[in-house]
């Protein structure tokens, strides 16, 4: 475990014991997964897991106008430099199901930040 994820469980773990949303999950790993410009990766979901996404970020060229991240085809960051459009969706956290999912970044380096649960039964 490197320091950075470290850093992460002790920021989250306080967070999930006291959480109602988290009864029925239990903490497997922090995971981070990043994909570089013009890059699409295929990522897994173990069955009876979930990915909670907390954030993601996109790390653009230097004097690049057209940035983009898209997660299962859908935009989760747009940035157009040369007509001020902005787009960021969707609103964070949100959950990916088990299976597989697609992340792809044009124009930089794109990385979802995510806390990865075993689904128990009560």
């Amino acid at each position: 475990i490197n320091m950075k994820n470290l850093i992460y469980i002790i920021i989250f773990i306080p967070n999930l014991l006291f959480s109602q949303e988290t009864k029925n999950m239990e903490f497997v790993r922090v995971r981070n997964i990043t994909c570089e410009s013009g890059q699409t990766i295929i990522f897994e979901v173990d069955s009876g897991n979930i990915l909670k996404v907390l954030n993601s970020t996109h790390s653009a060229y230097p004097g690049h106008g057209n940035s983009q991240t898209k997660l299962n085809n859908e935009f989760i960051y747009y940035y157009r430099d040369s007509n001020g459009l902005h787009y960021l969706e969707p609103n964070f956290p949100f959950y990916l199901s088990e299976g597989n999912h697609s992340l792809w970044s044009y124009d930089g380096t794109s990385t979802l930040y995510t806390l990865e649960f075993k689904l128990t039964t009560p």
